[in-house]
């Protein structure tokens, strides 16, 4: 399923259902580059303003829990710089699986066509 490699049931349950009821977040981190939880679990205490980012953000689950929604695009170009120099050993990784399965999570949900879409 696209979008089905994140946990996204650990983000709804952990994070978008406290701050639905006012509460604190107990966060646990994923590291990606170790492939595991952060041992630290984070305390964030409610704030009524949060902003949630990331490449599978917009999944039918957790949409019903935010109030307004705006997607971010950048070029491939730009998308390639940027990893080359946050992480130049993971490239190839990124071209030939990780970006893949994005631009198929956001063609199936058709993100693109349901959000306001500012390209950067």
């Amino acid at each position: 399923m696209p979008g089905g490699n994140v946990h996204y049931e650990r983000f709804l349950e952990t994070v978008l259902k406290p701050l639905s009821e006012y509460k604190t977040i107990h966060y646990q981190p994923f590291d990606c580059t170790k492939m595991k939880l952060i041992s630290d679990i984070q305390e964030i205490p409610y704030t009524p303003y949060n902003i949630i980012e990331g490449s599978y953000a917009l999944r039918p689950e957790l949409v019903p829990y935010y109030t307004d929604i705006i997607v971010l695009k950048i070029t491939q170009q730009q998308q390639i710089e940027r990893l080359t120099n946050r992480n130049p050993e993971k490239v190839s990784t990124f071209i030939e699986q990780w970006i893949p399965l994005e631009n198929q999570y956001f063609e199936y949900y058709n993100i693109y066509e349901t959000y306001p879409v500012i390209t950067l």
